[in-house]
């Protein structure tokens, strides 16, 4: 790779796309959502403008740059820096909240462990 190109992001609902063993797949959307955003919130206005018009208002580039009053090349820079922010963010919270899931649900223990135990 050119070191001048930089490696494009996922796009953010696949950021999202993590396995969840969590028993309430219900339950685990939700708290997704939550973290999403959460996420959302910790970003400088014009990102976070930025974004919610575009996902949440599922409006196309053209007419989130018209109605936020930017330049299209604009409205491009502002999602692909908060993409960038965003990204870590996910990963980070998702991880943790799989790891909870893990601790909170583990795996029975083999037989031969119980019965060591005993």
């Amino acid at each position: 790779m050119n070191p001048t190109t930089q490696a494009p992001l996922p796009p953010l609902d696949t950021a999202l796309t993590v396995a969840d063993p969590s028993p309430d797949p219900l339950a685990a959307t939700e708290i997704g959502d939550r973290i999403l955003h959460e996420a959302i919130d910790r970003l400088p206005d014009h990102e976070r403008e930025t974004v919610r018009v575009f996902y949440f208002d599922d409006l196309s580039q053209e007419q989130v740059a018209r109605q936020l009053y930017i330049p299209a090349k604009t409205f491009k820079s502002r999602l692909f820096s908060a993409r960038r922010h965003l990204q870590p963010t996910l990963v980070r919270r998702l991880a943790e909240r799989k790891a909870a899931t893990f601790y909170a649900f583990p795996a029975s223990a083999p037989p031969n462990t119980v019965a060591q135990a005993a």
